[in-house]
C-alpha cells in the first residue's frame, strides 16, 4: 500500500511500463505538470514498487552561463551502478563530449553499450526537469527512445508544462509521441478530497473544517504548496499569507515592465480583455507588447477568449504584493479608467459596476466611487439585480466612511448614511437574507436626527424582515413601535406599509390576518386613489381566498387585480399580480390556464425588460404546471432560463426545489439531492410555508424512491409541524398524504409479527395522519368551491392507510386516478393507476396485467424510471412478460453514459451495494457490477465515490 495520495492511476500506468520492460517490452513515458505537483515523488513511488530493475538516475539544472554537453547522461553513467557493468556506456560517453564528428555513431556505441547491459539487467533511465536539459542530451534521449525494440529498457522523463520550452525540445516531444512505445501522463492538480487526505497528513494537529477547506483551495490541488502551508501551521505561522518560495522565484527575475503587467492583472481579479490592458497601461505600446509575449512564454499568463489572465491564484497574489504601494494604487485607478472608457459592460452592468467601484476604493478615489455606487445601487435595484446592489450600497457605505467629513459624503448623492444603510437593507431582504437586512436597518433607525415619522416608517419595514426572518417576537416589537412613534397615517405610503405587512403574513400562510389586512391597505388605497396599491391589496386578497379553500373567490379577486394593474399603467404590479395568479391556478388543479397566464406573463416582462424581477416567479409557476401535465423536458428548460435571471435567494430556492422534484421523479436522485441542498441552501433563513414544504416534499419523495423511510418520515413529520401554525391546509393535506405513504411502507417494510411494539407505534401515526387529513377535508367538503388539491390529498391519506392494513382499495385509487386525470396531472394520475393494478393482483391477476403494458408505456414516455421499476417489479410479481412493449430508447448522457448507466449512478449515489442494486433492477450482481464497471471506466473514475463526484457536473447543468 503507497502513501501517495490521489495518484493511483498514473502510478499504475508508470508500474505498468516498468513490469513491461523487465519481460522485454520496452516504452518510454514523458511525465509532465506545473512545478511542485508532484512528478518526482510519483517516480520515486513507482521504484519504491517495482523491483528487478537497475534505476539510473539523473536531474537538468539551470544553468546561467552555456549549458554542459550531456550533463544528465553524464551524471547517470559517471559512477555507474551493479558492479561496474555499465562502465563501457559511461566510456562511450566520455569518448562522445567532444567530438561533433559522426555524432551517430557515438550515440549508437552508448545504445549498445545500454542495451548489453539490459541483457544482464533491466534498466530504467530517468531524467527529471528536461525543460532544462541541453540540445545534445536531449538528442540522445531521442536516438536512445528510437532504438527501443525488445530490450529491457524503461525511459521514463519529466518537465514542467509552466514553463517556457525550447523549441527542439518541443519538436523532439511531438515526434516521439507518435512511436508506439511512446506514452504521455499530464499530472494535473490533485482533486479536493485527495488534496484533503494529503494535507491531513501532513499536518500532525486537527485543523477545523473551514480551515482546511480554505488551505485546499488556496493550493489549487498543487501537493508542494500545501506542503509548504503545512509547514508554516506546524511552525505557527499564517498559512494564507505565507508564500511558497518556488512562486516568488517565477517572478524575481522578470524584468520590471513584465512584473508591472502581471501585478496589473493581479488587481483586475479576472481575465482582462487586451483593449483593457492597453488602456490601463502606463507605459509606451511596445513595453506591452514585448511584457505580454514574455510573461505568455514563460507560462505565467495565459491569453484567452476572455482576456489575459494568471491562472496560478498564488502566483497572482504574489505578483500584487511586488508592487509598491503607490505602484497598487495607480493599477486599480488605471483599471476603473480603462474599464469606464473602454465600456467593459458584458450582459450585467451591476456586477460591471462592482468591480469599477472596488477598484476606485482601492485607489483612494472615494467621492467616485460613492456617486458610482449608489446611481448603479438604484438602478440595479430597479432591474432585480438584487445580489450586485447589495454589493454596491456596501461599497457606497465604505466610500461614505472614507471621506473626511459627513458634508463630503451626502455633497455627491444627496443622502445620508441612514438612507445608505436603508437601501443595503433592501437589497439585502430582496436577495433573500433578511437576517441581515433587518441588523442594517436598525442601525439606520439608531442614526440621530430622524423625524418620528420617518422612524415609524423604518420601523414598520424592520417589523416585515423580521418577519421573514422568522422573529415573529421581534417584528411585533418593531410594528408596536411604528405605532407608538405615528399612528399609521391615512396616506397611500401607509397602504403600502399596510400591505408589505399582509405579504408577508400571507407568504407564512397566515391567510385570514393577511386578508384583513389586505382590505384595509385597498381601502386607504382607494381613499387616495392609488390604484396600482388598490390591484396589489386585491391580488393579496385574492391569493388568500384560494389559500382559505374559496378557490372561485379568490380567483376572481386575481383577475380583477390584473384587469385594475393594466389600466394603472403599472407593469411591475402587473407581472407580480400574473406570478400570484398563475401560482394560485396551480394551486386549485388549473394547470393548463396556469400555464397560459405565466408563458403570457413572460412574454410580457420581456418586453417591459422586467425579466429580473418577475422572471424567476412565473418560470416557476410555468415550470410546475408543466411538471403537472407531463412536459418534463419543457419545464427544466423554463427553470434554466429562470435561474440565469434569478437575483434573489428566493426565487432561486423555489426554482431549485422544483427542479430537484422533478429529477426525483425521473430517477436521477443524485442530481435531485443536489438541487435540494442548492435550494435549501439558498433559501436559509426565509420562511415561506409554500417553500418549506415543497423542499420537505422532495426531500421525503426522493428517500422513499430510495428506500430511505426513516429519513422520510422525520422530514415528513417537520414539515407538519411547522405547517401546525398556518391556515395552508392544501400544503398540510400534500404532506399528510405522503406521510401516510410513508408510513404504509415502513409498515409493509417491518413485518407486524417480528417488530410489534415498532409496528404498533407507526400503525398509530398513520391513523393520526389519515384522521387528520379526514377532519381537513369535512371542513372543506361544504364549499363548493373548495380546492381540488385538499380532496385529492384525502383520498391518498385514505387509500395508503387501507394498503398498510391490506385492504382492496383498488376502486379508491382508480377515483384518485380518475381526479388527476381530470385535471391534467398526468405524473399523479400514473401513480395512482399502478397503486390500483398493485390492488388487483391478488383477486383479479388478468384485468391487473391487461393494463401494465399501457401503464409501462406511459411511464417509458413520461421519463419516470422510478415508477417504471416499480411497474417492471410489479410484471416480475404476476409473472407477465413486458418484452413485446418497446424498450426505453437508449439516452446517451454526458461522458458517454447510457440511460441505464444514469439509472445504476444513481443508486450508487444512494449508496447502493451491487447487490442492492441488481435488486432493485432485476438484473443479477454480475450485471449490476459490470455497469459499475463501465461507469467507472467511462467516467475515469478509480472509485465508485469518484464516480459520484465527477457526475456533479451532470446534477448542475440539471
Amino acid at each position: 500500500m503507497n502513501s501517495l495520495v490521489g495518484r493511483d492511476l498514473e502510478l499504475h500506468s508508470l508500474e505498468a511500463v516498468l513490469s513491461r520492460a523487465v519481460e522485454r517490452h520496452p516504452g518510454a513515458v514523458f511525465l509532465n505538470g506545473p512545478a511542485g505537483i508532484g512528478k518526482t515523488r510519483l517516480i520515486t513511488e513507482a521504484r519504491l514498487a517495482t523491483g528487478a530493475l537497475v534505476w539510473l538516475e539523473a536531474r537538468c539544472v539551470e544553468l546561467v552561463g552555456p549549458s554542459l554537453p550531456f550533463g544528465p547522461w553524464r551524471e547517470m553513467l559517471g559512477n555507474p551502478i551493479g558492479g561496474g557493468q555499465l562502465a563501457d556506456a559511461s566510456k562511450k560517453l566520455r569518448s562522445l563530449v567532444g567530438r561533433s564528428a559522426n555524432r551517430a555513431a557515438g550515440f549508437n556505441d552508448v545504445f549498445a553499450s545500454l542495451a548489453e547491459a539490459s541483457d544482464r539487467m533491466a534498466v530504467a533511465i530517468v531524467i527529471e526537469d528536461l525543460h532544462w536539459a541541453d540540445r545534445s542530451s536531449l538528442d540522445l534521449l531521442a536516438f536512445i527512445v528510437h532504438c527501443l525494440r525488445d530490450q529491457r529498457i524503461a525511459v521514463l522523463a519529466s518537465f514542467r508544462s509552466d514553463h517556457e520550452l525550447d523549441d527542439h525540445l518541443i519538436s523532439l516531444l511531438a515526434e516521439l509521441s507518435r512511436l508506439p512505445v511512446v506514452d504521455s501522463i499530464s499530472l494535473g492538480p490533485l482533486s479536493r478530497p485527495a488534496a484533503t487526505a494529503h494535507l491531513a497528513r501532513l499536518v500532525r494537529k486537527r485543523l477545523s473544517r473551514p480551515v482546511t477547506q480554505q488551505l485546499v483551495a488556496r493550493a489549487m490541488g498543487n501537493p508542494l504548496y500545501l506542503e509548504h502551508f503545512a509547514r508554516a501551521v506546524e511552525k505557527g505561522e499564517d498559512p494564507f499569507t505565507s508564500q511558497p518560495p518556488i512562486v516568488a522565484a517565477r517572478i524575481a527575475t522578470l524584468p520590471a515592465p513584465t512584473r508591472y503587467l502581471l501585478g496589473l492583472l493581479a488587481a483586475g481579479r479576472r481575465p482582462l480583455p487586451h483593449r483593457v490592458v492597453e488602456a490601463a497601461w502606463r507605459r509606451s505600446p511596445q513595453d506591452l507588447a514585448e511584457s505580454a509575449r514574455a510573461a505568455i512564454g514563460a507560462k505565467l499568463v495565459t491569453a484567452g477568449a476572455l482576456g489575459y489572465a494568471i491562472p496560478d491564484k498564488l502566483l497572482a497574489e504574489a505578483a500584487y504584493w511586488t508592487l509598491t504601494p503607490p505602484e497598487r494604487s495607480d493599477a486599480h485607478s488605471a483599471l476603473a479608467d480603462a474599464l469606464l472608457t473602454t465600456a467593459e459592460r458584458s450582459q450585467a452592468p451591476a456586477h460591471f459596476a462592482v468591480e469599477v467601484v472596488e477598484h476606485l476604493l482601492a485607489a483612494d478615489r472615494s467621492t467616485e466611487a460613492l456617486r458610482v455606487a449608489v446611481a448603479t445601487g438604484r438602478s440595479a435595484m430597479g432591474s432585480g439585480a438584487f445580489v450586485p446592489a447589495e454589493r454596491l450600497f456596501a461599497l457606497a457605505l465604505e466610500a461614505e466612511q472614507r471621506l473626511p467629513s459627513p458634508s463630503q459624503a451626502t455633497a455627491p448623492i444627496g443622502l445620508g448614511r441612514h438612507r445608505l444603510l436603508e437601501l443595503r437593507a433592501r437589497a439585502a431582504s430582496a436577495a433573500g437574507d433578511p437576517a441581515s437586512a433587518a441588523e442594517l436597518l436598525r442601525e439606520a433607525i439608531r442614526l440621530s436626527g430622524l423625524r418620528a415619522a420617518r422612524k415609524a416608517e423604518l420601523q414598520q419595514v424592520l417589523g416585515s424582515f423580521l418577519s421573514a426572518a422568522g422573529d415573529d417576537v421581534g417584528a411585533a416589537e418593531a410594528l408596536d413601535s411604528a405605532e407608538a412613534l405615528a399612528p399609521t397615517a391615512a396616506s397611500s405610503k401607509g397602504a403600502r406599509l399596510l400591505l408589505t405587512r399582509a405579504a408577508e403574513l400571507m407568504l407564512k400562510g397566515h391567510f385570514s390576518e393577511s386578508a384583513e389586512i389586505a382590505a384595509r391597505g385597498e381601502a386607504l388605497a382607494k381613499a387616495h386613489k392609488r390604484m396600482d396599491l388598490v390591484a396589489q391589496a386585491l391580488a393579496f386578497i385574492g391569493v388568500d381566498r384560494v389559500g382559505l379553500g374559496d378557490e372561485k373567490t379568490g380567483l376572481s379577486h386575481l383577475l380583477r387585480a390584473v384587469g385594475l394593474a393594466e389600466r394603472a399603467q403599472a407593469p411591475e404590479t402587473v407581472a407580480e399580480i400574473r406570478i400570484n395568479l398563475a401560482a394560485s391556478l396551480c394551486r386549485a388543479c388549473h394547470f393548463e390556464e396556469a400555464l397560459r397566464v405565466a408563458e403570457a406573463g413572460l412574454a410580457a416582462i420581456n418586453e417591459a425588460r422586467l425579466e429580473g424581477r418577475a422572471g424567476p416567479g412565473l418560470a416557476a409557476a410555468a415550470a410546475e404546471a408543466m411538471f403537472r401535465l407531463g412536459r418534463w423536458p419543457d419545464a427544466l428548460r423554463v427553470i434554466a432560463a429562470g435561474l440565469e435571471v434569478a437575483s434573489s435567494g428566493e426565487s432561486e430556492m423555489a426554482l431549485l426545489a422544483l427542479r430537484g422534484r422533478i429529477q426525483a421523479a425521473r430517477g436521477h436522485f443524485f442530481a435531485a439531492r443536489r438541487m435540494l441542498d442548492l435550494a435549501e441552501a439558498r433559501g436559509r433563513g426565509l420562511r415561506r410555508a409554500d417553500l418549506v414544504t415543497e423542499i420537505a416534499l422532495g426531500r421525503a419523495e426522493l428517500c422513499l424512491w430510495t428506500g430511505r423511510l426513516d429519513l422520510a418520515r422525520e422530514t415528513l413529520a417537520n414539515a407538519l409541524s411547522y405547517l401546525e401554525s398556518t391556515e395552508d391546509d392544501a400544503q398540510r393535506t400534500a404532506v399528510i398524504a405522503l406521510a401516510c405513504r410513508a408510513e404504509a411502507e415502513h409498515l409493509l417494510s417491518l413485518g407486524r409479527r417480528r417488530y410489534p411494539s415498532e409496528a404498533r407505534e407507526s400503525t398509530e401515526r398513520l391513523e393520526e395522519y389519515a384522521s387528520l387529513a379526514r377532519r381537513i377535508g369535512q371542513l372543506h367538503a361544504a364549499n363548493a368551491a373548495a380546492e381540488a388539491a385538499i380532496r385529492i390529498s384525502v383520498a391518498l391519506a385514505q387509500a395508503e392507510r387501507d394498503r398498510a392494513s391490506n385492504r382492496d382499495s383498488s376502486s379508491t385509487w382508480e377515483s384518485i386516478a380518475g381526479m388527476r386525470a381530470s385535471v391534467g396531472d398526468r405524473y399523479g394520475a400514473l401513480y395512482a393507476r399502478w397503486r390500483a393494478v398493485q390492488c388487483q393482483l391478488s383477486e383479479r391477476l388478468a384485468e391487473a396485467r391487461g393494463h401494465l403494458s399501457t401503464l409501462y408505456v406511459e411511464s417509458v414516455s413520461l421519463g419516470a424510471t422510478p415508477l417504471r421499476r416499480e411497474i417492471e417489479a410489479l410484471a416480475a410479481r404476476a409473472r407477465f412478460r413486458l418484452d413485446a412493449v418497446p424498450a426505453p430508447a437508449q439516452e446517451f448522457m454526458p461522458y458517454g453514459l447510457t440511460r441505464r448507466e444514469v439509472e445504476v449512478l444513481d443508486l450508487i449515489a444512494a449508496g447502493m451495494t451491487n447487490r442492492e442494486i441488481g435488486g432493485s433492477l432485476f438484473v443479477t450482481e454480475k450485471t449490476a457490477a459490470a455497469h459499475v464497471y463501465h461507469i467507472l471506466s467511462k467516467l475515469n473514475a478509480k472509485t465508485r465515490h469518484e464516480a459520484v463526484a465527477i457526475s456533479t457536473r451532470r446534477a448542475q447543468d440539471g
